[in-house]
C-alpha cells in the first residue's frame, strides 16, 4: 500500500511539482522517475531538462513505452528528444545510433557523435543498426552526416576505406563526388577497381561520358558483382547499341531454355536492359519477349465496345478495347469504367 504519492504524480499539484523539480540540486532516480512518468508534460519536461547524468539520460531515452501516448494524449517523444540533445558521451551516442534513435527522429541530428571509429563502422557495416524499423529518410541523413564527418577527418584514406565496404547505394554518389572532386580520383579507375563496392563503382560509371563502364559492370561475373547491382548498372545504360548487345548476350545465355520457363532471377538482367530500350528498331526486335505487359510494344486499337452495369448501387459504364502491337502482332484487351447516371436505353 502506497501511503505517500510524489507531488509530480498529482495533476492538481502542478505548481508544487514544478517547484519541487526546481529545488532538486542534482541528478537522482526520483528526478528520472518524474521525467519518465509525470502525467503533466511541463513537469516531465522540466525534470528532463534538469538531468545531466549521461546514464540517467540514457535510461530516459530508452524507457519502455516512452514514445506511447498517455491517457491525456501527451507523449514522451518530446522528453526523449530533449534528453537526446543532452547526450555527449561517445559510447552512449554510439549505442543510441545502433538502436536507431537518431534514425527515428531526424530533428535530433547527432552532431555530437564525432568518434571516427563509430562513424566508419556505421558506414561500412550493414549490421551496425539493430532496430527493426527505422525512418529511411532520417537514416540516410545520419549516414550522410557520418560520411561528411569521416571524410573531413580521415581524408583520402577514409574515403578509400569506406568505398571498399560501403553497403548503402543511396549515399554512394556522395562518396564518389568527394573522391573525384575533392581527392582528384579518376571516375573510370573507380568504376574498374574491384576493390570498391559495386554501388560505388556504378555511381562512378554514371559520371563517365559513355556507357561502356556500365556495360562492363552489367556483364561482370556474379562473384565480382551481385545480380541486383548488375541489374542496376543495366538500368543506367542509355546507349541503345550497348543495350541491344546486352540483350543479345542475355538471349544467347538463355537460348536453350524457353523464355517463359526461365526463373525470375535469370530474367532479371534481361528485363532490366529491356526497360531502357527506346530505339524503334530494337523495340521491334524484342517487344514480344516480355508478353503483353512489355513496355516495348507499340499498340494500335483494333476494336472497342461498351457495356453498362452496376457496382453496388452505382450505375457504371464499362469500356473495353482490344489493341494489337504493330511490331509483333500480339493482342491485349484493356478496360476502364466510369460512373454514369443511366444508360442510353434508359435515357431514351
Amino acid at each position: 500500500m502506497q501511503i505517500f504519492t510524489p507531488v509530480w504524480k498529482d495533476p492538481k499539484k502542478r505548481e508544487k511539482a514544478l517547484a519541487w523539480v526546481e529545488k532538486q540540486s542534482g541528478d537522482s532516480e526520483k528526478l528520472l522517475e518524474a521525467a519518465m512518468h509525470s502525467p503533466m508534460q511541463d513537469v516531465g519536461m522540466a525534470a528532463a531538462e534538469k538531468l545531466t547524468d549521461q546514464k540517467l539520460l540514457y535510461k530516459l531515452i530508452t524507457a519502455v513505452g516512452l514514445d506511447l501516448y498517455d491517457w491525456k494524449g501527451r507523449n514522451g517523444i518530446q522528453r526523449r528528444n530533449l534528453a537526446l540533445q543532452k547526450i555527449t558521451d561517445q559510447t552512449i551516442l554510439r549505442e543510441l545510433a545502433k538502436q536507431g534513435y537518431f534514425c527515428d527522429n531526424s530533428r535530433c541530428a547527432p552532431d555530437r557523435l564525432t568518434d571516427p571509429g563509430t562513424l566508419t563502422e556505421m558506414l561500412t557495416d550493414e549490421n551496425f543498426f539493430t532496430a527493426e524499423k527505422q525512418n529511411t529518410y532520417a537514416k540516410t541523413g545520419l549516414l550522410a552526416y557520418a560520411l561528411k564527418t569521416v571524410l573531413g577527418t580521415l581524408g583520402l584514406n577514409g574515403a578509400l576505406a569506406v568505398a571498399a565496404k560501403l553497403p548503402y547505394r543511396d549515399i554512394a554518389g556522395m562518396l564518389v563526388d568527394r573522391m573525384t572532386a575533392d581527392f582528384g580520383m579518376d571516375a573510370a579507375e573507380i568504376a574498374a577497381d574491384p576493390a570498391f563496392q559495386p554501388a560505388v563503382r556504378i555511381k562512378a560509371a554514371v559520371l563517365l561520358p559513355d556507357n561502356s563502364a556500365l556495360y562492363a559492370l552489367a556483364r561482370a561475373d556474379e562473384r565480382e558483382i551481385p545480380l541486383d547491382f548488375r541489374c542496376e548498372a543495366a538500368k543506367q545504360i542509355t546507349d541503345q547499341n550497348l543495350l541491344a548487345a546486352l540483350i543479345e548476350e542475355e538471349m544467347k545465355r538463355l537460348e536453350n531454355i524457353p523464355f517463359t520457363a526461365v526463373t525470375e532471377d535469370a530474367q532479371k538482367l534481361l528485363r532490366a536492359a529491356l526497360k531502357n530500350v527506346r530505339d524503334p528498331q530494337i523495340r521491334k526486335r524484342f517487344c514480344s519477349l516480355e508478353g503483353k505487359d512489355s513496355e516495348l510494344h507499340t499498340w494500335e486499337t483494333v476494336s472497342e465496345r461498351e457495356e453498362f452495369g452496376w457496382q453496388g448501387y452505382q450505375r457504371i459504364k464499362n469500356v473495353y478495347w482490344t489493341v494489337r502491337c504493330v511490331n509483333c502482332g500480339i493482342e491485349n484487351e484493356k478496360h476502364y469504367f466510369i460512373p454514369v447516371s443511366r444508360s442510353p436505353e434508359e435515357e431514351g
